[in-house]
């Protein structure tokens, strides 16, 4: 949204400046030189309205990337959080099962983890 008001903003401007180039250099035999002033001072007018709409919509659009940034940071966490569930239940279950010695299971369980981590880049 924000782009689109930028957009009309500076276009609207563009034509501004055609219109009061016309109504100062124009050939009245062609144009309506007095229309082409109007023209330009409504377009001056349009633009000093736009600039409080161009503020309100980059305002908006900042809240709305700082909304999506902190969504994807609790996605992370999330993710996160589920990974290290995850790799606890595996240890659980590797433990019940197992019995074995410490070391042992030390290289399980980051051979499992090392496993969950390239498999989330790899989706990623």
């Amino acid at each position: 949204m924000f782009v689109a008001f930028c957009t009309s903003e500076r276009l609207c401007a563009c034509v501004g400046r055609y219109f009061m180039h016309l109504s100062q250099r124009g050939d009245r035999m062609k144009f309506d030189l007095e229309q082409a002033g109007i023209e330009a001072r409504q377009c001056a007018d349009l633009l000093s309205q736009a600039q409080y709409h161009v503020a309100n919509a980059r305002k908006i659009d900042e809240q709305e990337r700082e909304q999506r940034r902190r969504q994807e940071e609790e996605r992370e966490a999330l993710r996160q959080k589920h990974l290290q569930e995850q790799v606890d239940i595996h240890r659980d279950r590797h433990d019940r099962q197992t019995g074995s010695e410490r070391g042992t299971e030390t290289n399980i369980y980051k051979t499992f983890y090392q496993s969950i981590m390239n498999a989330r880049l790899y989706a990623a």
